[in-house]
């Protein structure tokens, strides 16, 4: 157990950032998106997250925003564990191939659907590596 309040501020905001997820069930072809904002957000906040997908024209833009606040008063002790600020959305069925990757100011391409199934840890990357 480990005090709350050495966990910095009492609430912070994430703003496209992150880790970008792409996977998809096994068989299915609807592309799963998870970006973590924030691999390690303290127990003791209250984590909310969202993001946006949209394809056109062989670009998907991506936006995902979230928050971490404390709760007023903040508890004295909190479990020394963590827990990750992620948001998810998804994509529909799309034509195979090799699309644009817009996100965090940054262009990549990407398999869509994504050849890794659910669950597989090469299916996280930042966007910006090659």
């Amino acid at each position: 157990m480990v005090a709350c309040e050495d966990h910095g501020p009492l609430s912070r905001d994430y703003l496209n950032e992150g880790t970008v997820c792409l996977t998809r069930q096994p068989g299915g072809s609807t592309t799963h998106i998870v970006v973590v904002l924030d691999p390690c957000a303290s127990y003791c906040d209250t984590v909310e997250a969202s993001c946006e997908a949209s394809l056109v024209d062989g670009v998907l833009q991506l936006h995902a925003e979230g928050t971490a606040t404390r709760p007023e008063p903040p508890p004295e002790i909190c479990p020394g564990a963590c827990q990750p600020v992620a948001a998810q959305c998804e994509l529909p069925s799309v034509t195979a191939g090799v699309y644009e990757l817009h996100y965090k100011g940054e262009v990549v391409g990407v398999q869509l659907p994504p050849e890794r199934p659910t669950g597989s840890p090469e299916s996280c990357r930042e966007p910006d590596l090659d």
